[in-house]
């Protein structure tokens, strides 16, 4: 399957690709101009898109520094060091530390995690936001402050008043049945990844007298307190076929890091849940963005001769 970033690429192309047509319109078409502006105004949202392509690097690299606090010779060295023990000459200690300043792993893991959950729900917010007004009704669409956000509006079960459909995850907002299968697919995933991240970036991830890891020990690594595991069950409205898979899900247990009543490790869970949220964006991407592509092209086809040789002459 083609990753986020590919995906986020080809569509911006793809939107640009209309944006640069319909903006060099000749001044008389037959379709009224209020269409071409609105669908000039959501093709530009291609800019957004090729802004958060960086941002792909840069959450590569956190990953990267996240993982590697729980490397496995890491922790045996950082034991070693914790005991007063030697360490080869030729071997550098591999203590904590940014840019020079020392720290122990409690202050790393918590540096690590929220630089890693920040950027990668800068992502999510910025595809979030430009899914969801190429999908949304012009309520959204015109309103430049209401920005659509994947737990609160794409996955949200009601938005307005007298909005719910007979699935219960219908909304005015949106188009087609597009949230009926986010919420049914993808809820439990995304909605525990927005809680953590929440927790890390908001609350320091202690809620309240809830620990959300361990201990501050680097043999615990990132595993989770058996409370933390419980609360984010309740937050998170936890719910089985039976089974012990979960629902509004696509992992099951044996493939899923989740598995109710037993040790969670937040590693397992970051990777496996943001992998299942970038799924979740690639398709909608996909589909939004070709959808208006293919809306432009069907609705515009009484204007294509005069477009196209707009085109051509911007084009000499």
């Amino acid at each position: 399957m083609i990753s986020l970033k590919a995906q986020v690429e080809v569509s911006a192309a793809q939107l640009r690709t209309m944006w640069e047509m319909i903006s060099r319109r000749p001044a008389h078409t037959t379709l009224p101009a209020s269409c071409y502006e609105r669908w000039e105004a959501m093709t530009a949202l291609h800019s957004t898109l090729t802004g958060t392509i960086p941002l792909f690097g840069v959450r590569d690299k956190a990953w990267a520094v996240v993982r590697s606090l729980v490397d496995v010779d890491r922790i045996e060295r950082e034991a070693q060091r914790a005991k007063g023990e030697s360490i080869a000459p030729t071997e550098r200690l591999q203590n904590f530390s940014h840019d020079a300043v020392p720290m122990d792993f409690s202050e790393a893991r918590h540096l690590a995690l929220t630089s890693y959950v920040t950027v990668t729900w800068s992502i999510y917010d910025r595809l979030a936001n430009v899914c969801g007004r190429l999908a949304a009704t012009d309520s959204v669409h015109g309103d430049p402050t209401r920005n659509p956000k994947l737990c609160g509006d794409l996955l949200a079960k009601k938005k307005e008043k007298g909005a719910q459909g007979q699935d219960g995850y219908g909304s005015q907002l949106f188009a087609f049945s597009m949230q009926h299968h986010l919420v049914n697919a993808y809820a439990w995933p995304a909605k525990v990844a927005y809680t953590l991240r929440n927790w890390l970036v908001h609350e320091g991830y202690d809620v309240g007298s809830t620990r959300l890891f361990l201990s501050d020990r680097i043999e615990d690594g990132l595993r989770m307190h058996p409370e933390a595991v419980n609360q984010l069950e309740e937050v998170c409205a936890w719910s089985d076929d039976g089974n012990g898979n979960p629902t509004r899900c696509c992992i099951n247990v044996d493939e899923g890091p989740w598995r109710r009543g037993q040790e969670v490790d937040l590693l397992a869970v970051l990777e496996k849940y943001h992998g299942e949220i970038d799924t979740m964006f690639v398709a909608l991407m996909k589909w939004t963005a070709e959808s208006i592509v293919g809306q432009i092209a069907s609705f515009a086809e009484r204007d294509r001769s005069v477009l196209t040789a707009a085109a051509a002459r911007n084009a000499t």
